[in-house]
């Protein structure tokens, strides 16, 4: 009977640890989620021209044209939006990886699924074997 009982007892046990594991995760998740509000995304273009910012998602949420941007050609004023967005989105997906990593630990699957999804790459020794990620951080989430 106490070979029924020992079974039981680890299977128990196996099943508090399974709870105390996605209690850990259901709180990193909050911790992470409370993280990705705050993430923002700023940059200038080289010149000066345009200032962008993005959300944490890599969406435009605002846009500044400077007084260099009054001579520019349409052209060149497109080339400097472009810049200025890229460069923010950039950032926002860095950071966003960032806070995976520091949230849930750099060999965590969560982590690897955040820099799928921002195309920032993972360092190569916390990597877990997985299909190829996207090489551009520069739009992501859409």
């Amino acid at each position: 009977m106490d070979g029924v009982g020992g079974a039981a007892r680890d299977v128990l046990a196996m099943i508090e640890e399974q709870a105390r594991c996605a209690e850990e995760r259901a709180q990193a998740g909050k911790v992470m989620a409370s993280r990705v509000a705050g993430i923002r995304g700023e940059a200038m273009s080289r010149g000066r021209e345009v200032a962008a910012h993005v959300d944490a998602n890599g969406r435009l949420v605002g846009i500044e044209f400077g007084s260099a941007a009054v001579g520019l050609s349409q052209q060149a004023l497109t080339r400097a939006t472009m810049e200025a967005v890229i460069q923010a989105q950039t950032q926002a997906a860095t950071a966003m990886a960032q806070a995976a990593e520091e949230v849930f630990g750099s060999d965590e699957s969560m982590t690897a699924e955040v820099h799928r999804f921002t195309g920032v790459p993972q360092k190569p020794e916390a990597v877990p074997p997985s299909p190829a990620a996207p090489t551009s951080p520069l739009i992501f989430g859409w």
